[in-house]
């Protein structure tokens, strides 16, 4: 067997179909080389590339890699032996696994270093259980995550097409609301170019006769940037990583620890930002004044842009602005069952005909329960049946966006009205670098978003007068219903106590 044979065995081991040999050496970049030292250790390098340059066979390299590895043969004894005598026990049940569904695609394995700091402790919990890692990683007894295996993985698991999905599956359309977004791909502030026409059909002449005076505001949508910078503990997420796969049955090689960080840890929080903070409550100041120093306290998300609730309420508020606003609009929270159909229903009414392509009502989750209640109470008696939302004898129907939650705001807009800025050029970026500084792992990355409509005449809102979206810091604080703990004597919060 000549060497061509391991050569090749190598090449598959890094993705590769072969390893080129150009006078009597192999031509390997690096990166390459140490990946294959990373997996087959720097002394078998060196005797491959003796090998090579002798043209020696695959029979004798093996020889006298075999002749220099009598300690790993006992140890493979040893390890033979204790497969023989556990052979010999019955043999534990099974863990439960999940099935894979017929035509589904099998899980991607990822070529990885097996020296790494991580992947030794995952293999040991896959070898001599969970409980025995997390012990070791909690004491100390083994090491954590390695800065320099971390940034080699990051390459590996993290190419720029893996990025660029995430940013147009995870960050773009990752949330529920985002299906009521038009995306347009822009890198600067956009402008609507298409006008809304009076009309454009006419008799037939053989001759061009343009026609419809333009009646709309476009807007400018300004191109805004958010950059992520989140940080980890370092042996939590390591338990937690170890923990993940212990529960779904995977190997290091099916689910990365870099893999794992991004989708279980990461992306969420940046959609909870998106949907809980920027895309409706946003209000956009700007803190980019030269001031900020590295190690400052990042701005707050709400901050990064304005939301499409925040758009309403500063235009009705805007000489000049051309949307429209309901002279009716009310806190929807002080009318009866009654009272807030006649509400909804007059609001629909006075959108203008012309607008035929309008069917969605957006509004708060709250406010979407409340009109379902309201029609129950009032109709439920001769229809015995909830409503989803459907304004009764009406093209309309009410929806909600997650992201106004708590809103006192209906509007309501063609589809193709309301945007979100969108820009992919950049994609490579949504996720650049991954490091450990301080036993905690760091995770950089940037991505552009903004939102709000193309055309302020096809813009119909009812806006309470003082009304101001609000982002809810504590989850209790818009409701009266609930309490914090408190001292029964002295009707006091207290911190000290033992419970929670």
């Amino acid at each position: 067997m000549k060497i061509a044979r391991i050569l090749s065995i190598m090449a598959a081991a890094i993705g590769l179909k072969e390893l080129a040999v150009k006078d009597g050496a192999l031509e390997l970049s690096e990166d390459q080389r140490a990946k294959l030292e990373g997996i087959y250790g720097a002394e078998f390098m060196k005797k491959v590339d003796a090998a090579v340059a002798d043209d020696k066979s695959a029979a004798e390299l093996l020889q006298s890699l075999a002749a220099e590895n009598k300690a790993k043969d006992e140890t493979i004894a040893q390890l033979q032996s204790s497969i023989a005598k556990l052979s010999e026990e019955p043999e534990p049940k099974p863990n439960a696994q999940a099935v894979q569904a017929p035509g589904a695609k099998a899980p991607k394995a990822f070529q990885l270093n097996a020296g790494a700091a991580h992947n030794i402790i995952a293999a040991k919990a896959l070898s001599e259980g969970l409980g025995v890692a997390m012990a070791a990683v909690s004491t100390g007894a083994t090491g954590t995550i390695n800065t320099s295996d971390l940034v080699t993985e990051f390459g590996a698991v993290m190419p720029a097409n893996t990025r660029i999905e995430i940013l147009a599956k995870r960050i773009y359309n990752g949330f529920e609301d985002s299906k009521y977004f038009r995306k347009i791909t822009s890198n600067t502030n956009y402008k609507a170019t298409s006008a809304l026409m009076t009309e454009v059909s006419q008799q037939f002449t053989p001759a061009w006769t343009p026609k419809g005076g333009v009646k709309f505001t476009p807007i400018e949508i300004v191109y805004r940037r958010h950059k992520i910078n989140a940080e980890f503990v370092a042996a939590d997420i390591l338990e937690s990583w170890l923990q993940y796969l212990y529960e779904q049955g995977k190997t290091p090689a099916e689910m990365p620890i870099i893999k794992y960080i991004i989708e279980n840890h990461l992306l969420p929080k940046v959609t909870d930002d998106i949907v809980l903070s920027m895309i409706a409550k946003g209000k956009f100041v700007d803190h980019n004044d030269g001031s900020v120093e590295d190690g400052d306290e990042g701005s707050a998300a709400v901050d990064s842009m304005d939301g499409i609730e925040t758009i309403l309420v500063e235009g009705k508020k805007t000489t000049g602005c051309n949307m429209n606003f309901f002279k009716n609009a009310v806190d929807y929270t002080t009318l009866t069952a009654a009272q807030l159909l006649a509400y909804v229903n007059s609001f629909v009414d006075a959108i203008s005909p012309l607008f035929a392509r309008i069917f969605n009502v957006y509004c708060s989750p709250e406010f979407l329960t409340a009109y379902q209640r309201a029609d129950f109470e009032v109709n439920g008696k001769y229809t015995a049946s909830e409503n989803d939302g459907k304004i009764r004898f009406s093209r309309f129907t009410l929806v909600a966006l997650q992201s106004m939650y708590g809103s006192k705001i209906i509007f309501a807009t063609p589809a193709e009205n309301m945007v979100m800025l969108v820009d992919y050029a950049k994609a490579e970026s949504c996720i650049n670098d991954i490091q450990v500084q301080n036993y905690k792992v760091k995770v950089f990355g940037e991505y552009s978003l903004a939102t709000g409509f193309l055309v302020a005449e096809a813009v119909y809102a009812a806006v309470p007068d003082d009304y101001e979206p609000t982002v809810a810091d504590d989850p209790i604080e818009a409701s009266d219903a609930w309490e914090h703990g408190s001292s029964p004597n002295s009707g006091e919060e207290e911190g000290n106590g033992d419970h929670l």
